[in-house]
């Protein structure tokens, strides 16, 4: 799938939702405590972009303003800072996530959080932020699109560009996006493809042997890429 790259300005409140609920992993709901939404604007203002338009100084100034006008609001120190931790989707900390933040995650929470997360095979992550497949990233993530789709006439890198409509959007040349679609734990049968007696690289040669198969065997059956791959120095295997 060959997406357009989408440079729209920001007009409604409904644009930031989702691209904040997704970079910091938290859903701004009506429930949301404001402490916790100061916390995401003040993260955002470091190098956020809006749907392909690099923040300005002036930009940074406003989200800066409005980050200090929330967190007065809210009544909570300027001393923010982000919690620390990695997880992956199918084992979130959720009685963490509980004690400390008052919102615990739900599977199906999880599972649209990680479908809403993409990877550009040019390298980076995005998010989709609409039905039609409006992506959002960081502007170093898009420079190499931008480089390819600017000219001596039209310099994207710099001026940026702005699609008042969808007929206006520029196509993106030999951008992937991947989309993850499923997680499965195979660890037992990565260890099981193991014999426990075997030399080190022996192992190697039978543990890489058992992946390529659970690779095959799910590309045949969905026709989907499929990877396996290693977590915690090879304590978890997942597809």
């Amino acid at each position: 799938w060959n997406p357009s790259l989408c440079y729209r300005g920001m007009n409604t409140n409904r644009d930031m939702h989702p691209s904040f609920a997704n970079r910091y992993t938290l859903a701004l709901k009506a429930s949301t405590p404001k402490h916790k939404l100061a916390r995401i604007a003040m993260q955002a203002i470091c190098s956020f972009t809006i749907r392909g338009f690099q923040m300005t100084p002036m930009m940074k100034r406003l989200l800066f303003s409005l980050s200090l006008t929330i967190m007065g609001f809210a009544g909570v120190p300027g001393n923010l800072s982000a919690d620390e931790g990695m997880y992956v989707f199918n084992d979130l900390p959720t009685d963490l996530l509980e004690s400390k933040h008052d919102f615990k995650p739900t599977k199906q929470w999880a599972d649209d959080l990680r479908l809403s997360s993409v990877r550009f095979n040019s390298g980076g992550s995005g998010s989709f932020i609409s039905s039609n497949g409006l992506v959002l990233t960081n502007h170093h993530v898009a420079s190499d699109t931008l480089h390819k789709l600017s000219t001596k006439e039209r310099n994207l890198i710099d001026e940026g560009y702005l699609a008042k409509t969808q007929d206006q959007e520029l196509k993106a040349p030999d951008l992937e996006l991947n989309q993850l679609v499923s997680i499965e734990n195979v660890t037992d049968r990565v260890a099981e493809a193991v014999d426990a007696k075997a030399a080190p690289e022996e192992a190697a040669k039978q543990r890489r042997a058992a992946m390529a198969q659970i690779e095959k065997e799910s590309l045949d059956e969905t026709g989907l890429r499929s990877d396996v791959v290693t977590l915690f120095g090879g304590a978890k295997y997942h597809l």
